[in-house]
């Protein structure tokens, strides 16, 4: 990179190498037509936010997974397992009406004496 015939000579990086977001140039002139120019290698604080980048992607693929499993969870004990047993009652009721009306009544009766 030239400014007023003068060259970057900054070891093996050369500013036409280095990516847009990588690389922030700075050109001032003062009164006297001087220019001044400052390049700053933004390498170290690309690969930072890179990284940073990626450690919130994976974090927040892991709280959407773990809420997903809760959700799962909460889901089968409040809504599936009760219709499953409800199943299962409506089931024995139409094998045996007089079978499963007598186990419910011995049901109850055993929950009233346990109390």
């Amino acid at each position: 990179m030239k400014a007023k015939d003068r060259t970057w000579d900054h070891g093996s990086v050369k500013p036409d190498e280095l990516r847009s977001s990588e690389l922030e140039v700075i050109s001032l002139s003062d009164d006297d037509d001087n220019e001044f120019l400052s390049v700053f290698d933004l390498r170290k604080n690309t690969r930072i936010s890179s990284a940073l980048g990626i450690a919130r992607t994976f974090f927040v693929c892991f709280v959407l997974a773990a809420g997903a499993l809760l959700f799962s969870r909460d889901s089968n004990e409040l809504v599936i397992a009760p219709i499953e047993a409800m199943i299962m009652k409506v089931n024995k009721i139409a094998k045996n009406p007089l079978k499963a009306a007598q186990e419910e009544e011995n049901d109850n009766l055993a929950m009233e004496q346990a109390r």
